[in-house]
Formats: structure tokens, C-alpha cells, sequence
């Protein structure tokens, strides 16, 4: 719908001209409500000139330069602040963790009162410096740079803002790190110094279903189906459920990061390793949650001192750095540290010497099949003979060559 402004003229009497009028131009935002700006005083500012303020401002609105309505007032902190508050159902405790480290960023740089709509290209580019300051790699000065940039669109969207200083900033190119795949050696290895039924569930089933770390902790045992050897990946809603003589526990709402519900194959060792998990479990609906768990959780909800960001299980990263540790220390040969999602990635490079492209991006939950596509570099090595044999150019010739007598004069004349 088009946006029409128009241009009036308004009493704003003072104490030295009570018969003083100004210019006004007036126009509906997309919200419905009127907007209104005074842009001079008649007999100061003529007809003409303020006609012509009327028209730009028309053709600004129109070519969408500038928000049709105005924008409110809030600091840099609440902004950040809203931003959390409005993606902690639907994103990822880690990703919640990012945005708010790239806030406390940009409010170390500028400070948290300044006001979100005069914050400018220039503002951005103070940010951009206080973050190369700060000796930060171009891997997390990229990722701060892009947070920022999402924050602000939203911003925009609500009309906080009138324009995204960041939208216009280049992101640094940075290349990718090497993956971290583990041989099968190494898994064997882990999973021979797995202190528990827990932890030999739990790295069987990440290195035999891909799933990620969140889809992992949030899985339940109504997920599972161990006849057939089956994990859904679902969404979770938020609820309770009871343990007889112990009472009721909370589920936490998750939703997973293709927000797409999946079914994925796991092999026999994860399906043995989850039936001797369950053979222990304690009653709750979870996994990999035990009630106890649950519980400290649910007084912290209760209480209003859980954070949007909360981890359902704690020190799961760390825990695992340990397990290798101590599992790599008794190999042969150097063998670096992986983390949890290197499990994931070790699935996926595995999966594409066994599935098509399009199967494996199904089994990963990938939105864009070029994400799975990264996984099938792998398989090069595979191939590496049938590629030498391929490009090989030796013939009888090149094993029986004889010496070159011949003077330098003459190897450089026939050059």
C-alpha cells in the first residue's frame, strides 16, 4: 500500500510569538498509526521549500531509503537484550551464547545507552576496530560481524531502526579448518575408556547417527524405536511427566536446527549400547538427562533464575576432551583433540563411502546439500591410485633413458 505525505501547517505558540506556526508533514507508517515531523517554521521556511522537503522524504519512502515510520527509542543493551529474549525458544543454547558475546562487543565499543537508531556505518566501523583491538581471530571477528548484522535486521523489521549499520560492513574471508575425523581406531579407543553406560551410549550414538550435540541431549526414549533401529529426530514441547513415588519433572521446549523432523538409521553397536542405557535409566523420559538433573533445573525455572541459554546437561565438552586424552594417550602416532561435533563429522565422512549425496544430507538434517557436499572430499583417498594410474605419463621410455651427452652449448641451443 502506498505511503502518502502530506504537508500542514500547525500552531506552536511561544512566549515570544504566540502566533508562531511551523510545517508538518504527516503520513501513515505500515503499522496503521499516523506519524508526524515538524521540519520549520513559516515565514522562516517557505511553502516552496517545505513542499520540496515533503516530496523528498515522499521518494525516500517510496524507494524504501527510509522507514516509513519513525523509529523508537531503545538503547544498544535492550536492544540486544529483546533480541535474546525473542530467539531463546527457537535457537541453540551455544547460538544464544554467541549473539550475546557479540552485544557485549559492540556495547564495550560504543556503550549500552547509546541509542540503537544512531548507531551509523561509522558506529560499525568503531565496532569493527574495537574487535581487531581486541587481538580476536578473523574466524570470531566474522562471526561477531554477523551476529550484529542479524540483530539489527530484526531491529529493522520492528522499525527500532531506521537502517542496518552493519549490513554494508565486508565480512573477512577466512578459509576452513582441516576436519577432524577419527579413524575407528580412535572411537574404539574412547569408547574402551568411556567411564560409564552413559558415556559408551553416548559416543556410540553420536559416531553412528550424526546427530548433533543438541539433538543428542534432547533426545528421548519415545525417539527411539531399537526394534528397528531407528531415531526420530523431533521437536520438543514444553510439558511435564511423572515418576511414580517420586513425583513430576519438566520437558524443556527445543526444536532442532533444520527445524525439520528426520529419521536416522544407527548402527547395532548403538543400538547394544542403548539398550544397556536403558536398562539403567532412572525412569526419566530423557536419554541423556537423568532426573536428578531435571530436577536442579526445574527449582532454577521455578525460581526465575534459569537462563534462556541454559545447558540441559553440564560439562558434556569438557568431559569428553578428557575421555580422549586419556584413550590417545595409549596410542601410537599423534592424535589430536577433537571435540563432540567432530563425532558428527566423522558420521557424515564415513556415511558418503556408503550413501548418495542426497540420502546423507537427509540423514544430516543439512539445509543446503552443499554443507553435505564438504563431507565427499573424503572420499578422495579412496580413489588416490586410480587417480596417479590416471595421470601418470611413465612409459618403458622414462625407466631406460639414457644419459644426455651433450655439451650445455648445445642443451641451451636446442632450448
Amino acid at each position: 500500500m502506498k505511503t502518502d505525505v502530506r504537508l500542514y501547517q500547525a500552531k506552536r505558540p511561544t512566549r515570544g510569538d504566540p502566533k508562531r506556526k511551523v510545517w508538518l508533514i504527516r503520513w501513515y507508517g505500515t503499522d496503521g498509526r499516523r506519524y508526524c515531523e515538524t521540519i520549520g517554521v513559516v515565514g522562516k521556511l517557505t511553502k516552496r521549500e517545505a513542499e520540496a522537503i515533503r516530496r523528498d522524504k515522499q521518494s525516500k519512502i517510496d524507494c524504501n531509503v527510509t522507514r516509513p515510520n519513525r523509529p523508537k527509542r531503545i538503547t544498544l543493551s535492550a536492544l540486544i537484550d529483546r533480541h535474546v529474549e525473542a530467539i531463546k525458544i527457537a535457537r541453540q543454547p551455544r547460538t544464544i551464547r554467541q549473539f550475546r558475546t557479540a552485544g557485549n562487543h559492540a556495547v564495550a565499543a560504543l556503550g549500552g545507552e547509546t541509542v540503537a537508531a544512531k548507531i551509523d556505518r561509522a558506529a560499525a566501523d568503531r565496532v569493527v576496530r574495537h574487535l581487531s583491538e581486541a587481538g580476536l581471530s578473523r574466524a570470531t571477528i566474522r562471526k561477531t560481524i554477523s551476529k550484529l548484522r542479524t540483530v539489527f535486521r530484526r531491529a529493522l523489521d520492528e522499525n527500532l531502526v531506521a537502517e542496518n549499520p552493519f549490513a554494508s560492513i565486508e565480512l573477512p574471508k577466512i578459509q576452513p579448518r582441516q576436519k577432524r575425523i577419527f579413524t575407528r581406531d580412535e572411537v574404539v579407543s574412547m569408547l574402551k575408556e568411556a567411564p560409564s553406560a552413559w558415556w559408551t551410549a553416548f559416543i556410540t550414538v553420536a559416531v553412528g547417527s550424526g546427530l548433533r550435540l543438541g539433538e543428542l541431549l534432547n533426545l528421548t526414549w519415545r525417539d527411539v524405536d531399537l526394534k528397528r533401529g531407528e531415531i526420530t529426530v523431533a521437536a520438543k514441547r514444553a510439558g511435564r511427566f511423572e515418576v511414580s513415588d517420586d513425583g513430576d519433572f519438566p520437558i524443556f521446549e527445543w526444536s532442532a536446527k533444520s527445524h525439520t523432523e528426520r529419521v536416522v538409521t544407527i548402527s547395532d553397536e548403538a543400538v547394544e549400547a542403548l539398550t544397556e542405557l536403558r536398562g539403567t535409566s532412572d525412569g526419566s523420559v530423557y536419554v541423556f538427562v537423568c532426573l536428578e538433573r531435571l530436577l536442579a533445573l526445574d527449582a532454577k525455572q521455578k525460581a526465575g533464575t534459569l537462563r534462556g541459554d541454559f545447558e540441559i546437561v553440564n560439562n558434556v565438552l569438557r568431559d569428553f576432551k578428557t575421555i580422549q586424552s586419556h584413550a590417545f594417550t595409549k596410542m601410537k602416532g599423534e592424535h589430536p583433540i577433537g571435540t563432540v561435533h567432530d563425532l558428527r563429522k566423522t558420521y557424515g565422512t564415513w556415511m558418503s563411502e556408503a550413501v548418495p549425496m542426497h540420502v546423507l544430507q537427509r540423514l544430516m538434517g543439512h539445509a543446503d546439500i552443499s554443507t553435505t557436499a564438504r563431507f565427499y572430499l573424503g572420499t578422495v583417498d579412496a580413489y588416490s591410485d586410480r587417480i596417479r594410474n590416471a595421470l601418470s605419463v611413465k612409459t618403458d621410455a622414462h625407466q631406460t633413458r639414457k644419459p644426455d651427452f651433450r655439451s650445455e652449448g648445445d642443451k641451451s641451443t636446442a632450448a
